[in-house]
């Protein structure tokens, strides 16, 4: 067994923990939140809008922290924030298991998890990735995302059983639970910052370093690994024009993204789904959102990434349109295989660009800094569908706002080429 595990490259068990971790943090997001909404109302009398308050200030929250901890995690490595950040989160969740009807406990709790979540795991979790794969970083990306998208497709339905059996309450201490025991222990124990610390490559170590002395086979592995890899800084990639296409693109995908998985299955139980076809189709989403994401990290290996994420914002839009028209469990079937592929792989896409277009050195910097215009519209999305729900009693509105983002989101997308190397043509330094 030890000789098995010598033979694989560490980043896939890296790999492996943020998967996972990515799975736990599914408490904190829209589609779990949403099975909340109208047990809250029922019982606390929370209208759609003030439960969805509390994705708003979370989400403004790590976007106002995302330039902070960027450049600390590409200083000091993805495992202090992780573990730091799931600490705090696990402990918010486990919290709202004795919520009392306060507005204002619920609004602390969710808010600060979904905070550190938003602003320091996610981003945590990119840069290491980014750090321990190069060539294959795209399918990386996407495995890691399956672990988001399974969470997506199970917790809620686990959540909703145990609802709906027992209480909201032990859903709580549930999805609590499994931060405690599935994420922070294996990231305490397996993550590592950089491969060149173990003297291994991105993508996998030639053997002939092994038996090269630590700090020689640090520096020679950084340098091979850097070699073809230009070095952009903050400042010269906040110049180009692909950075500014890219985060516009992002982030009215973080805006209607956010909207409809907070929505989606009180949407459907609105337009007449029974529950458990609800439950179906939004765990059917979320599933086929998970291999898309793997679909389209492989398609990124062979495609240019502009084009790749100008054709998911197309697939997006004409699932939204679909979803508008949604009467049936057929349909909304049909929405869950249209709309999933594509959100599955822009998430992906999403998480690739910064460090496809801009090398490793500095991803976690320049990846923070436009962090605040993402997270900030990815605020405003659920706030606003249930707004406009409040307002009119439905989400059509809502929707065909959502339609229209991601119809003008693929403009910019295919505007967003690879940046000009001018102001990359040196080479990035040995990573320390």
């Amino acid at each position: 067994m030890k000789s098995l595990l010598s033979r694989v490259y560490y980043g896939w068990i890296m790999l492996g923990v943020l998967t996972v971790a990515n799975f736990t943090q599914v408490g904190e997001f829209n589609p779990v939140l949403a099975i909340f909404i109208k047990p809250f109302g029922e019982e606390f009398g929370w209208s759609r809008a003030e439960v969805s308050l509390g994705i708003t200030l979370g989400s403004i929250g790590g976007g106002l922290i995302g330039p902070v901890m960027g450049p600390f995690i590409d200083r000091r490595g993805s495992r202090t924030v992780l573990v730091a950040c799931q600490i705090v989160y696990g402990s918010c969740l486990l919290s709202l298991t004795f919520l009392a009807g306060s507005l204002t406990h619920f609004l602390i709790a969710y808010s600060l998890g979904r905070l550190v979540i938003q602003g320091g795991t996610a981003l945590a979790s990119q840069v290491a990735i980014s750090n321990w794969f190069v060539r294959l970083r795209g399918r990386a990306m996407g495995i890691a995302s399956l672990g988001t998208r399974v969470g997506q497709a199970i917790l809620p339905a686990a959540v909703a059983v145990i609802a709906d059996t027992w209480s909201w309450r032990y859903a709580w201490l549930f999805l609590g639970g499994i931060v405690w025991i599935l994420a922070i222990i294996p990231s305490v124990l397996f993550l590592r910052r950089r491969p060149e610390d173990m003297g291994l490559l991105p993508d996998g170590a030639p053997r002939a370093l092994a038996a090269v002395p630590r700090p020689v086979a640090r520096a020679e592995a950084s340098a091979l690994a850097t070699d073809q890899e230009p070095q952009w800084t903050l400042r010269e990639a906040l110049g180009t024009r692909s950075l500014w296409f890219l985060t516009l693109a992002s982030s009215q995908s973080y805006f209607l993204g956010a909207g409809i998985n907070l929505h989606l299955y009180p949407y459907l139980t609105d337009v007449g789904l029974s529950v458990p076809d609800a439950v179906l189709a939004a765990s059917a989403f979320f599933a086929v959102a998970g291999l898309g994401g793997i679909v389209w990290g492989v398609l990124l290996e062979r495609f240019p990434l502009h084009y790749c994420m100008a054709a998911a914002f197309c697939i997006s839009c004409g699932g939204i349109v679909l979803l508008i028209f949604t009467r049936s469990l057929l349909l909304a079937l049909a929405f869950a295989l249209i709309y999933g592929v594509s959100f599955g792989g822009l998430h992906t896409l999403i998480s690739v660009m910064w460090a496809a277009y801009y090398g490793r050195a500095n991803v976690g910097a320049i990846s923070g800094a436009t962090l605040p215009l993402q997270l900030i519209t990815n605020a405003i999305g659920p706030f606003f569908g249930g707004w406009v729900y409040d307002q009119t009693g439905a989400y059509s509105a809502a929707f065909t706002v959502y339609a229209v983002f991601a119809g003008t989101a693929a403009v910019w997308a295919v505007g967003a080429g690879p940046p000009r190397v001018r102001a990359a043509s040196r080479q990035i330094a040995p990573l320390s």
